[in-house]
């Protein structure tokens, strides 16, 4: 102790005046008393506050209390939020007026990374959470070490206000419980680009998977984690276009050894669909005797290879929309089974553009 106020310190009764205050200091000399002097015999102890954390607001991952599976059994403890701030200002609560932070002390409580543990790192709903051996759950801040943390009767099984140290063993389960989802396991493939067909259907080729956890010690391939379904890829709509998005589905399902991963599907993918190619020809309905030129005469003109899957009508008076064509052979010479030429100006209407000529 120190003396704060030596004006304070008097004597009191008839006799007062006969005497005067001296103060033995610490080198055992006698003296006027004094502020800030030493009383070198006399000593307290001041022992740590009390103070107890709420286990019950603390929570796991997001707001929801899940985790994403990382192939670790790390839990990621926090106090819980509200609004995606902290709910609780500290997690701190006052059990009696010998307990709880004094107002005005700075203190926080800082919970490491490996504080809190699962049992194991497998996905799962409501898993206990234990207190990691090697926990660090301390107080922090500037009035850390005026005060020792405890945890609740029954926050952890015990029957009795316990140490949070008393308690750190990997046995001890919490109140707290989390659940770990799946790691998302992205399904992709390569679309391969096709001529017009009248349908929404494309190709897929290169099936892989990838978004693998790295500590993960499964095989990583798409033969040894797909147990069985399919996939499919379409575009929205059937018609010619570059760089048109695929949507990739299926019905695959995981081997019970990947339940940690959950498939998704690629949605970045795109495909070009190119326009189909229709064959004009025309009937030639005589022969004709030698007249010095190469034109040939042409009937009954018409188009071959439409797309079966087309509900447009697919004849050439329908398609066509002006032009016209003509039949001509290499010479003008006689002779048996000449090659004839058809050449044209045709095009083709409105509502045919997924076709060339």
């Amino acid at each position: 102790f120190a003396i704060d106020d030596a004006s304070a310190l008097t004597l009191s009764g008839a006799d007062k005046d006969n005497y005067k205050i001296l103060v033995r200091d610490s080198s055992g000399s006698l003296q006027d008393k004094a502020d800030g002097m030493i009383l070198p015999n006399l000593t307290s102890a001041i022992e740590k506050r009390k103070l107890y954390l709420r286990l019950s607001e603390l929570g796991v991952g997001d707001d929801s209390g899940t985790q994403q599976y990382d192939g670790k059994d790390q839990a990621d403890v926090g106090l819980k939020k509200k609004d995606g701030v902290d709910e609780y200002e500290d997690g701190f609560y006052d059990k009696d007026a010998q307990t709880g932070k004094i107002a005005g002390d700075t203190l926080s409580l800082n919970i490491a990374a490996t504080a809190f543990k699962y049992a194991n790192a497998d996905v799962g709903g409501s898993k206990p959470v234990l207190l990691d051996r090697d926990a660090q759950l301390t107080l922090r801040d500037s009035a850390a070490g005026n005060y020792d943390l405890y945890i609740k009767s029954g926050d952890a099984g015990t029957t009795a206000d316990t140490p949070v140290r008393a308690i750190s063993t990997d046995t001890d389960t919490l109140v707290i419980t989390g659940t770990i989802t799946p790691a998302p396991l992205l399904l992709s493939a390569t679309p391969v680009n096709r001529v017009y067909d009248g349908t929404t259907a494309i190709s897929l080729i290169d099936r892989k998977l990838s978004g693998w956890i790295p500590t993960d010690t499964i095989t990583k391939t798409y033969a040894a984690a797909i147990r069985s379904g399919s996939i499919s890829g379409s575009v929205q709509t059937a018609d010619v276009d570059d760089n048109k998005p695929v949507t990739i589905t299926g019905n695959l399902l995981l081997n019970a050894a990947y339940k940690n991963y959950a498939l998704v599907y690629d949605t970045t993918k795109t495909v070009n669909i190119t326009q189909r190619t229709l064959t004009v020809s025309a009937d030639v309905p005589t022969d004709r005797v030698y007249d010095g030129t190469t034109a040939i005469f042409l009937s009954n003109p018409r188009l071959s290879g439409w797309a079966t899957a087309d509900s447009i009508t697919k004849t050439y008076a329908a398609a066509i929309e002006g032009g016209n064509i003509s039949g001509s052979v290499q010479t003008a010479d006689a002779g048996n089974h000449k090659p004839v030429t058809i050449t044209g100006t045709l095009t083709l209407n409105d509502g045919y553009d997924n076709y060339k000529l």
